[in-house]
Parts: structure tokens; C-alpha cells; sequence
């Protein structure tokens, strides 16, 4: 029985035809060639919701579509249905067998910027006589990347499924100006690439059948709302940070996070003063999916409203939010733990921030996932 599973089902369209041989990672001496049929794979990127954008500078505003939504590059891996990774081939290059297709969009005259559709005609995978099979694609990573990911940790051995299930990549945040973060931090909390994945788990179709497969983004986007009594009232500074930033995410969806406190991070604190006294309240944020069930763990959003010349530090932040952990709304595709954050993922923080008279801010927030 076939299974459909997250992010890919498949409908009708291919061709039939042999595999050819060599290539990155070719085949191993001696291999007896595959039974192969050419298919037709339709790559489609799953919406993530997003409405309008309050005017003002990039910090202000999701990164573009162009960003957020194309493909630039893709590959294709197959296991078998004893989840070994195997040879697949680009029916339009003659002798490229290899354990990955890949694909650099950009070079193709028709996407010089990538596309958030491509069609790739030809790909040849092996048919599997009815067995079960996972075909997984991935997007806007390197080939060297890709060439990574197909080997256990020894750098030698070609991974299994369950080994591919535990891969990580790097998120790439941006938090310094040598990342590019602009001259007026105007890019902190964005991503230096948007990476994608998804896969089909079944049977695969006849030979006048195809595949479409559609990939979600490995990251979350956060969009904070704020709200003030009197933006003119400001008397001091404000500033906004993420702290307890995953650096790496699974590539294969999964239940947690891989929560190594060696690669975490904190986003430098960024001034936001002008911006709210002026109504433009909305800020957005790219972070790694995310889950803990402690507290202290937790992906956290930090406010500091402090005195003119006063540095933001953890000894005087003013507010904290931990995202996210309202358990009435926890969508039930949620990771497990308290606290999560979701690829493919926005979640709204609303916060609505007020002054004591004693100058310290009042702070309500809520966070949920749309």
C-alpha cells in the first residue's frame, strides 16, 4: 500500500528507459545496472502565509518572493525499500549515473533567478518492480552540499535512509556586517539562503506516470507585531534580539530539533526607536525550527527599552517572549516539547507594550502560529 507522506503525493506523467553510468559519486565497480524508467518530476514550494508589509526599510519586511519562494538549485536522491540509497541519472546527459541528480536552475537560459516550479523532464529512477521507495528533493543547496549530505559521517560510506533522516545543514542567520547585515543592521535575523525539502514514500507509478513532489522551507518565519500607547511618549532606546537560535535543522522533517547547545546563538540586539515612533511596528525574523521542553531552552524574543547610551546586555533586559508556547493553538503537526517553532512555519507575536511610572515597560505578547 502506498503512503502519502509530508510535503509530497504524486500525479500522472513519465517515460520508459535504461540508466547510463558514471559520474560525482559513481557507481560502485562491477554494478549491475538497474532497472530504470524516465520520469517527469514537478517540484512546487508550499505557501507560507504572509500579509502585507508595514512600509519602510528591508529590516522591516519578509524577504522578497524572489527570495522566500524560488529554487535555484535541486536534487533528487532515491532509496530503495530497504533504504539504501541508489543510483539515479539525468536521461538528457549520457553517462551521468550517480547516487544524486542535480540540477543548477540558473544556468538555464528560461531561470537565470531560479523558479518556485520547475519541471524535471528525464529524471531516471529505478522502478522498484513494486516496492516501496522514498525520493526526496532538496533545494538551494550547493552540489558540494548535496555531495555532503550522501555520506555518513566517515566521509566514505554512502548513508542509508535512517542515516539521511538524522542530517543536518547549516541555517546561515544573519547577524554582522561581515554577513551582510547593512549598514544599519537592516538584514540581522534574515538567512543567507532559504533551503527546502520534501519527498514521496510509495509505490511508484507506471511508466506513463509522473511525479509532483512539493517542498517546504527548513526554516520558520517570525513576524512581531507591536502595539504602543503613545509611540511619541518613547523617552528611551528600544531594542530587539532573538536568543536560543538552533544554528542547524534536521533536512528531513522530524518530531524534535537536533538541540545542540554547542551551536546555538544569540541575534545581536537591533535598535528599532525610529520605527515605532513613526507606526512602522512589524518586524520579521527567519529562524531554525525549534523544540525544548524547558524553558530556559526555548527560542526566546528579548526587548530592551534602557536610558540613551545604555549598551543592551542579559543583565538588563526588560522583556522576555518564548516562542512558542501557547498549547491552545498548537497546530497538531507541531514538533513535540512546550516550545517550538515549525518549518515552513509564520508565527505572529503580538505584543503591546506600555510605561510604568517608573519607566520600565509593561509588556502583554502572545504567540501562535498562522
Amino acid at each position: 500500500m502506498k503512503r502519502i507522506c509530508l510535503f509530497a503525493f504524486f500525479a500522472l506523467v513519465a517515460l520508459c528507459g535504461a540508466c547510463t553510468q558514471n559520474d560525482p559519486v559513481p557507481a560502485d565497480p562491477g554494478a549491475v545496472s538497474p532497472v530504470c524508467a524516465a520520469y517527469r518530476i514537478s517540484a512546487r514550494v508550499l505557501p507560507m502565509a504572509g500579509g502585507e508589509a508595514a512600509p519602510g526599510s528591508r529590516a522591516l519586511l519578509p524577504m522578497t518572493p524572489e527570495e522566500e519562494n524560488m529554487i535555484r538549485t535541486i536534487a533528487v536522491l532515491q532509496f530503495d525499500s530497504e533504504d539504501n540509497l541508489v543510483l539515479v541519472a539525468d536521461g538528457e546527459r549520457p553517462g551521468s549515473e550517480s547516487y544524486y541528480y542535480f540540477r543548477n536552475l540558473t544556468e538555464d537560459e528560461d531561470t537565470p533567478n531560479g523558479t518556485p516550479s520547475p519541471e524535471l523532464d528525464n529524471v531516471r529512477l529505478q522502478s522498484g518492480d513494486g516496492q516501496r521507495t522514498t525520493i526526496c528533493l532538496i533545494a538551494n543547496m550547493t552540489e558540494a552540499q548535496i555531495a555532503d549530505l550522501i555520506l555518513k559521517d566517515d566521509g566514505r560510506t554512502r548513508v542509508q535512509l535512517s542515516d539521511f533522516r538524522r542530517k543536518t545543514v547549516d541555517i546561515g542567520n544573519i547577524l554582522t556586517e561581515e554577513d551582510g547585515a547593512g549598514d544599519r543592521n537592516e538584514n540581522i535575523g534574515h538567512v543567507k539562503q532559504i533551503y527546502m525539502f520534501g519527498y514521496y514514500e510509495g509505490v511508484l507509478p507506471g511508466t506513463e506516470s509522473g511525479l509532483s513532489i512539493y517542498l517546504g522551507r527548513i526554516i520558520a518565519r517570525i513576524e512581531v507585531n507591536f502595539t504602543i500607547d503613545d509611540p511619541e511618549d518613547l523617552k528611551k532606546k528600544f531594542y530587539i534580539g532573538l536568543a536560543n537560535m538552533e544554528t542547524k535543522a534536521y533536512v528531513f522533517p522530524g518530531a524534535q530539533s537536533p538541540n545542540a547547545e554547542d551551536a546555538w546563538l544569540d541575534m545581536k540586539p537591533t535598535e528599532r526607536s525610529e520605527e515605532i515612533r513613526t507606526g512602522a511596528c512589524q518586524f520579521y525574523f527567519y529562524a531554525a525550527p525549534h523544540s525544548t521542553d524547558v524553558s530556559d531552552k526555548a527560542t526566546r524574543l528579548q526587548i530592551w527599552y534602557v536610558d540613551e547610551g545604555t549598551v543592551p546586555s542579559d543583565d538588563n533586559v526588560s522583556a522576555t517572549v518564548l516562542l512558542c508556547n501557547n498549547p491552545d493553538t498548537k497546530p497538531e503537526d507541531a514538533m513535540e516539547g512546550d516550545y517550538y517553532l515549525n518549518r515552513n512555519s509564520i508565527y505572529h507575536v503580538n505584543i503591546h507594550l506600555s510605561e510604568k511610572r517608573d519607566g520600565t515597560p509593561a509588556v502583554r505578547s502572545g504567540c501562535r502560529r498562522r
